[in-house]
């Protein structure tokens, strides 16, 4: 598992918003009442850590 924000891992980051294009990327949320916080997360298996057309 691999965690990476916007401004870091360019390609990592280029190539799943390709995957979400095309419908791959699957999605989690999870609501903390308690603490008013909701984390949003997004992933996909099976990518690639450097510049690799799919």
């Amino acid at each position: 598992m691999i965690v990476a924000k916007d401004g870091n891992h360019e390609s990592l980051i280029e190539t799943m918003n390709e995957l979400y294009d095309q419908g791959e990327v699957k999605h989690h949320t999870i609501v903390d009442k308690e603490k008013n916080t909701t984390h949003r997360f997004r992933y996909a298996n099976n990518v690639t850590l450097n510049f690799k057309k799919l």
